[in-house]
């Protein structure tokens, strides 16, 4: 490709003044933002128990799963547990298996079994029944408190783990009466290893003779799928996560070279006009801070204060070109449980002042106008730091943060394994992760690779640390993904 004589090397400069700034058109107005997962709104109620959690979720997402029973298992009859229960049988543990637990020696104190608080089902020859209720995981790996502070194991040391899964992994269902443990039958698509603890979902099948449900099929409560869009964007994105200022030398000069490409101060002539004046917005999604680390000094901490006051005015000069969008992430100062609080306008004095900055919180929906046009059709935008896909991915087989991206979308719910292994926001009277209606867009943050996806009419795709890869995403006007690597040779 030949360049413009004005690009060329020992060539006359062209008309652009070098260093000079962007001449962007603002689209700020027409954004809405969801409130939603804004926990600063939410009335929290500390002294309830997580139970109620689960108790909202299933009251929740339950009467979509009727309808959807009614739908494709019409000739299903639908059933509460209990109703299939033998309520002469207790728990489903037998003496002879409570013995040879004790014999060799898995019984612990603080430990449970697979078969704790399960039912007996009655057995009944050519009978189909469909139940509803969360998917209630039961993982020998998985960290306990109890076990922790159980006597025996009072001086043997934690080792971290990155998978919480085994072969001797179980799944139960439960609604509001009691729970069933599920046996998936050949080819019915229902596997223990896919799934992770509280999803909430619908299956079909039988009791077998054991007093267990055969599963031969499964419903869940994925949202209503977008129209597929017709017109193309105005303007450009740019998704950026995981920037962890302060990590190292390398990861300041990949931050100052990105922020010089958002001020349009790098690049020829041709590309800023071209394709660096159409990106309007940017996202920050999570983990702008690098993490605290114990042995941390004093003067590391006055050393991370100066660099979030550079950030600040980094931020500030975008800001003055862009809309400026920033979610928390898990090493951001806010607190750790979910939804996370956008960050305090006092992290960021300057650019907080600006009508252009906006702090989301975590996860974050925001709708944005796709052109200028005043009532035109909008792009809904979900975004996620990452925390509750790297939970997930620890709970299940899958590996792949984009595979589980997809799956969060098919359950109806943005963060399942809470409260169980990630924190949230107890009392809360309604869960606010339930995804009613699929997004056009569905972004995670902070994960180890990029990788993008179609489904259901939304793109999702991951975005890797910028402090580790040096990759940001752009969304261009054709509304295609595209990964930009910034590299310091």
């Amino acid at each position: 490709m030949k360049l413009p004589e004005s690009e060329s090397l020992l060539s006359l400069p062209g008309s652009s003044v070098p260093g000079s700034k962007i001449d962007r058109t603002s689209n700020a107005t027409g954004v809405t933002i969801h409130e939603q997962f804004d926990a600063r709104k939410l009335p929290h109620q500390f002294a309830r128990q997580y139970a109620h959690s689960y108790s909202v979720r299933l009251w929740t997402m339950q009467p979509k799963l009727i309808e959807q029973i009614k739908a494709e298992w019409p000739d299903v009859e639908l059933k509460k547990i209990a109703e299939l229960c033998e309520f002469s049988q207790g728990h489903t543990t037998d003496s002879s298996s409570k013995q040879k637990a004790k014999d060799d020696g898995s019984s612990k104190k603080g430990s449970r079994t697979s078969d704790d608080h399960g039912q007996h089902i009655a057995f009944k020859e050519n009978i189909t029944v469909a139940i509803i209720g969360t998917i209630f995981k039961y993982q020998p790996e998985k960290p306990s408190i109890l076990q922790e502070l159980g006597e025996e194991n009072l001086m043997v040391p934690v080792v971290p783990k990155t998978k919480f899964i085994s072969d001797q992994d179980t799944i139960q269902l439960e609604d509001e009466t009691t729970r069933v443990q599920l046996i998936p039958a050949t080819g019915s698509g229902f596997t223990i290893g896919s799934l992770v603890n509280g999803v909430i979902c619908a299956v079909k099948g039988r009791p077998n003779v054991t007093g267990k449900f055969e599963v031969t099929d499964v419903l869940y409560p994925t949202p209503i799928p977008k129209p597929v869009l017709g017109e193309k964007l105005d303007y450009e994105m740019i998704f950026v996560s995981g920037l962890e200022v302060g990590n190292d030398e390398n990861s300041l000069l990949r931050m100052d070279m990105l922020f010089d490409y958002l001020e349009g101060l790098s690049g020829c002539p041709s590309e800023v006009e071209g394709g660096l004046k159409k990106r309007s917005k940017v996202f920050f999604v999570g983990d702008t801070f690098s993490p605290l680390k114990i042995e941390d000094n004093a003067e590391v901490a006055r050393n991370r204060t100066e660099i979030a006051l550079k950030l600040d005015g980094l931020l500030d000069q975008i800001s003055q070109t862009m809309d400026v969008f920033i979610l928390p992430g898990e090493n951001d100062p806010s607190e750790p449980m979910l939804p996370q609080v956008p960050l305090h306008r006092c992290v960021f004095p300057q650019s907080s002042r600006r009508p252009t900055f906006t702090t989301l919180p975590n996860p974050g929906r925001i709708e944005i106008p796709m052109n200028e046009a005043k009532g035109g059709t909008k792009l809904d935008i979900l975004l996620s730091s990452g925390q509750n896909v790297k939970d997930a991915v620890r709970n299940c087989e899958t590996t792949s943060p984009l595979e589980m991206a997809q799956k969060l979308l098919r359950w109806g719910h943005l963060c399942p394994t809470a409260p169980d292994t990630i924190p949230l926001h107890p009392g809360v009277p309604e869960d606010v992760f339930v995804v009613d209606n699929m997004p056009h867009i569905f972004a995670v943050g902070n994960q180890p690779s990029f990788d993008s996806m179609e489904w259901k009419n939304t793109k999702i795709f991951t975005i890797p640390k910028f402090s580790e890869t040096g990759l940001v995403v752009l969304l261009n006007s054709e509304l295609e993904i595209v990964p930009i690597r910034f590299q310091v040779l």
